[in-house]
């Protein structure tokens, strides 16, 4: 009906018969297009290792691991909850299946140590969402780039590291400055952490081991498929070469393996309406007069194209599925990036990431309705915080087009690597302290300011090259620092004159 349309909306007409054969019968389009392709050669089977890595309990690692290197710390349990999500959803593969696995635990322990329950919810939808872009497992969206974009997995996984190490180092920074400013965190006695090192010892190789394997593998250039089969085979094995207490129950693991069956179903089902989309989508011409479209709104200029893209795959992310969103704008957005001058495979990259994190913006936001739910608290305040938490990964992506250090494209032996890694790192976590209105102390207005410059000259210092943004911008966040430095001294000098 398209036809109908007034312009620009006007399509082109297809009959019904030739609808029918679009849509649902030829064996290379509609139905049986790129889309439930990569469903079956790529996600399936990782969907299925997740399930059999949750089977088999190895989260559990990843709980005593957080206490080990976090739980002495004011904001430990953030912290352990953090490096937990990450690592289950680096392999798990869904936002909301981790936070279904890891929430049930990890936002008690915050409730309890006194964070709010809206807080830490917050930190559990933004470190189980970031598991999507942390390699080596990352999400269903990494493997729909892989197939689409014709990247080869193993690029996206060195793509895709760098920023999501920035993305967790700011939730980190996030949970500590938020429990900093809790006077009941600050004041609270932290408890001695009892670490199950046996546990640890045990459980340990069935991550570490498959973890290796499934780099080697794709290193020596073997299938997505193949790769995932023998990573399942090898976390069964590794996990029944323990102790019996440490083993999983025969039932635990056909549960893993029905569980990842069920889910790499409704992918699948996802991935064939997702084709029928893309079929009508291009076929009706609608993904051509968009992309002109871009281009036009845009003036040419790149900063408008990528901000116009990213509004559209927040828009389409909020859906709740990310690939239909990365589909559904790659398939329109890629063309005009790769014609204004920006490469192809970070054109593509640029697209996951808002997608990605669209899931945790209001005000749909799925993973942070899922976390909210868990912790009886209020879904919009949670969905706001869980924002300011991942306040990065709705900057980095623009930095992509700009300074290929975040992408893993120019060597880590050059200034230029060096100056745009500790630029971005400085403009991120300015801004996190900025949301948290805490460093050392509480951050007046003239301090937020201060580091509202120093963000922004940072960043802009990326994509023009200016020495003498860089300076400055470091030299406003480093004035910042000392003037909190000496506010704390007065304040304890306060203290002890009056003791």
């Amino acid at each position: 009906f398209g036809q109908y349309l007034p312009e620009p909306f006007t399509t082109t007409a297809y009959s019904i018969p030739k609808t029918i054969s679009n849509l649902a019968i030829a064996l290379d389009t509609g139905v049986f297009d790129t889309p439930l392709r990569v469903a079956v050669n790529y996600v399936f089977l990782f969907i299925v290792f997740g399930s059999i890595l949750s089977s088999t309990k190895v989260s559990d690692f990843f709980f005593e691991l957080g206490k080990l290197l976090f739980g002495k710390l004011i904001s430990g349990p953030a912290l352990i909850a953090t490096i937990n999500s990450a690592l289950v959803g680096s392999v798990v593969g869904s936002a909301v299946a981790n936070v279904t696995i890891t929430g049930v635990y990890t936002i008690p322990a915050m409730k309890k140590a006194g964070y709010k329950p809206e807080r830490a919810a917050a930190i559990e939808a933004a470190a189980s969402n970031g598991g999507q872009i942390l390699p080596p497992v990352m999400g269903v969206i990494a493997f729909a780039m892989a197939g689409f974009a014709g990247i080869p997995y193993l690029r996206i996984c060195a793509m895709a590291l760098m920023p999501a190490l920035l993305y967790y180092m700011c939730v980190g920074a996030y949970c500590h400055l938020s429990a900093l400013k809790n006077p009941v965190l600050r004041e609270r006695k932290i408890e001695k952490q009892t670490i199950d090192y046996d546990l640890m010892r045990y459980k340990a190789p069935s991550f570490v081991i498959p973890l290796v394997l499934i780099m080697y593998l794709l290193w020596k250039g073997y299938s997505v498929s193949f790769v995932a089969f023998w990573a399942i085979i090898c976390v069964l094995v590794v996990s029944n070469l323990v102790p019996k207490k440490y083993r999983p129950n025969f039932k635990d693991v056909l549960d893993g393996f029905l569980e990842g069956g069920i889910s790499g179903a409704k992918i699948g089902s996802i991935s064939a309406v997702i084709g029928i989309m893309l079929a009508t989508f291009t076929g009706s011409g609608m993904g051509i007069k968009l992309s002109i479209g871009i281009g036009t709104w845009s003036g040419g200029v790149l900063f408008f194209a990528l901000l116009i893209i990213w509004v559209v795959c927040v828009l389409l992310g909020m859906i709740g599925v990310s690939a239909v969103a990365y589909y559904t704008t790659a398939a329109f957005a890629v063309p005009v990036l790769v014609k204004m001058g920006m490469a192809y495979e970070t054109a593509h990259f640029f697209i996951v990431f808002p997608t990605a994190f669209a899931l945790i913006t209001p005000p749909i936001a799925t993973v942070s309705i899922v976390a909210s739910q868990l912790a009886e608290a209020d879904y919009m305040k949670t969905a706001i915080e869980a924002v300011k938490a991942s306040a990065a990964a709705f900057i980095l992506p623009f930095l992509f087009a700009y300074s290929p250090t975040l992408l893993m494209q120019i060597s880590v032996f050059t200034a230029e690597y060096w100056l745009d890694l500790t630029a971005i790192i400085f403009a991120l976590l300015a801004l996190q302290v900025i949301g948290a209105s805490y460093l050392l102390t509480d951050v007046n207005i003239l301090e937020k300011l201060l580091l509202i410059c120093a963000s922004a000259m940072l960043i802009l210092y990326i994509p023009l090259n200016s020495a003498f943004l860089y300076v400055f911008g470091v030299a406003a966040a480093i004035a910042v620092v000392l003037m909190q430095v000496s506010k704390v001294k007065k304040i304890s000098s306060s203290i002890q004159a009056e003791i």
